[in-house]
C-alpha cells in the first residue's frame, strides 16, 4: 500500500504522466514549444448543429539548425526554416489558417531565447469545431468546448508539442523519479500564461465562460496504449473551455409560465360540479391547448435533441397532471352520485390535486439543485475526467475495417457478366 493509502499492485509499473510526458520531451528531437495561445473569442454555440465557431492564435518556437540560421541571416524576408510543424485539428469540420507576418512581413524568423536560436512562427486559425452537446440536465447544464490539435505526419521521436520555456520550465527527469517533481514547479516559475482567453469577445449569451483545461500529451491511437513505447504516438494539444449555462432566462420564459398554468388550473374548481361539467372541461380544454400553443412558441428557442431534457420532463409533467385533471373531473361529472356526494368528492379532488401539484413542484426543485451541484462539480475536474464524462465507449470507440471483414461477396462465384472486379470488406461497432 502507497504512503497515500491507495492499493498498489507490485506487478504493475505505476508512473506519473508527467514523468512519462517529460522522457517524450528529452527524446523527442525538435521539442516544439507551445509559446502561448491566444483564444480571441467564442461564437455561435449551436446546439442544433452540435458545434461551435473560435478563433485561436499559438506563437510557436522550435530550435533552429546551422541552415536555418544562415538562411535568416542571408535573406529574413524570404526565409523559411527546414523543419515547419504541421498540424491540424481532428474535431473540426471547418478551418481557416492565417500565418501572422511580422515586423518584416514575414511570418518567420528566429529569436534568441537563454542563449538558444529559436524558429519563431505566430498563427492564426479559424474554426468551426464539432462538439457533442449533452443537454439531459438542461437548463442546468454545464458545457466542455474542446479543441484538439494533432501534431501530423511526425511521431513524438522526430517532434512532438511541449509548454513554453517562460510558462513552465522543464523539471529535471531525476528529481521526477524522486516524487519531488513539485521543488522544482514552484510559483514563482510561472511567469508567463500558458493559455490567454479573451472573454470580452466571447458572444455565447446563454452562457458564462467559468474555465479552460489545458493539456500537452502524447497520444496514441484508441487500443494502443498497452504497447507502451512501441506504440505510435504523436504530440497532441488538448483545449477545453467550461461553460456554465445562465438558467435564469429559461426558468422565468418556459419554467415559471408551465407552473402559473398548473395553478391556474385549479380556477376548474370554482365552477359548480354539480350542473357547471360543460363550463369546467371546456375551461380545462381551453387551458391545454393555451399550453400546447405555448410549447409550439418556445419550442424555437430549446434545443432540439432525441431525448428529453430536464425542461421536457418539468413540462411534460405539468402538462400530464393537467390531463389528469381533465379526466378525473370529467368522472365526477358524470358519475352514478347524489349532488352532496359529487360536491364532496370534488372537494377532495381540489384538496389532492393541489398536494399532488405542489409536491411535483418540490420534487423538480430539489432535482434542479441537485443537478445544477452535480454539473458544477465538472469545474473542479481535470482534463481525464472530463474526457471520461464526454466519452461512451458503446457509441465512440472507432469502427475498424480489417482483413477478417472481408465479405463473403468477394469469394462466391458469379457470371462474367454480372459482376465486377471487387473485393469488399466491412466493420462495425462492438
Amino acid at each position: 500500500m502507497s504512503k497515500e493509502g491507495f492499493e498498489v499492485n507490485p506487478k504493475v509499473v505505476m508512473i506519473p504522466p508527467m514523468e512519462r510526458f517529460i522522457k517524450d520531451w528529452n527524446k523527442t528531437q525538435i521539442p516544439v514549444e507551445i509559446k502561448g495561445i491566444f483564444i480571441r473569442h467564442i461564437a455561435d454555440v449551436n446546439t442544433i448543429d452540435q458545434s461551435f465557431k473560435i478563433a485561436v492564435g499559438f506563437d510557436m518556437m522550435w530550435p533552429s539548425n546551422q541552415n536555418d540560421i544562415d538562411n535568416w541571416n542571408k535573406d529574413p524576408v524570404n526565409f523559411t526554416p527546414e523543419f515547419v510543424p504541421n498540424f491540424e485539428f481532428p474535431n473540426a469540420k471547418e478551418e481557416t489558417l492565417e500565418r501572422r507576418a511580422l515586423e518584416n512581413g514575414n511570418p518567420f524568423c528566429i529569436q534568441e531565447v537563454d542563449g538558444t536560436k529559436l524558429n519563431f512562427l505566430r498563427t492564426l486559425v479559424y474554426l468551426t469545431v464539432i462538439e457533442r452537446l449533452e443537454l439531459t440536465s438542461f437548463p442546468f447544464d454545464v458545457q466542455e468546448l474542446t479543441l484538439i490539435m494533432d501534431m501530423s505526419f511526425a511521431s513524438i521521436q522526430k517532434a512532438m508539442f511541449v509548454p513554453g520555456r517562460g510558462a513552465f520550465p522543464k523539471p529535471d527527469e531525476a528529481v521526477l523519479s524522486t516524487g519531488k517533481a513539485d521543488a522544482t514547479l514552484s510559483i514563482g516559475d510561472f511567469k508567463v500564461p500558458l493559455l490567454i482567453l479573451n472573454r470580452q469577445y466571447c458572444t455565447v449569451p446563454d452562457f458564462d465562460v467559468e474555465r479552460c483545461v489545458l493539456q500537452f500529451r502524447s497520444a496514441c491511437y484508441a487500443g494502443d496504449e498497452v504497447l507502451g513505447d512501441e506504440a505510435f504516438r504523436w504530440g497532441q494539444v488538448t483545449i477545453r473551455i467550461q461553460l456554465k449555462r445562465k438558467a435564469e432566462g429559461y426558468l422565468y420564459r418556459v419554467a415559471f409560465y408551465n407552473l402559473l398554468l398548473a395553478y391556474t388550473s385549479v380556477c376548474a374548481f370554482a365552477l359548480n360540479p354539480v350542473d357547471g361539467l360543460g363550463d369546467r372541461i371546456g375551461f380545462l380544454i381551453t387551458l391545454i391547448l393555451a399550453a400546447v400553443a405555448f410549447q409550439f412558441i418556445v419550442s424555437q428557442y430549446l434545443p432540439n435533441v432525441s431525448y428529453l431534457t430536464l425542461l421536457d420532463k418539468y413540462t411534460f409533467a405539468v402538462f400530464t397532471i393537467c390531463c389528469a385533471l381533465l379526466g378525473v373531473i370529467s368522472y365526477i361529472g358524470i358519475a352514478d352520485l347524489s349532488d352532496e356526494k359529487r360536491v364532496q368528492a370534488d372537494k377532495a379532488c381540489l384538496w389532492i390535486y393541489l398536494a399532488v401539484l405542489t409536491v411535483v413542484q418540490l420534487l423538480f426543485w430539489l432535482y434542479g439543485i441537485k443537478t445544477r451541484q452535480s454539473e458544477l462539480c465538472r469545474l473542479k475536474m481535470g482534463e481525464m475526467q472530463l474526457a471520461r464524462i464526454n466519452y461512451c465507449p458503446k457509441s465512440d470507440t472507432p469502427i475498424d475495417i480489417v482483413k477478417a471483414g472481408l465479405l463473403q461477396e468477394s469469394k462466391k462465384p458469379m457470371k462474367i457478366a454480372d459482376s465486377a472486379a471487387f473485393v469488399s470488406f466491412a466493420g462495425s461497432a462492438h
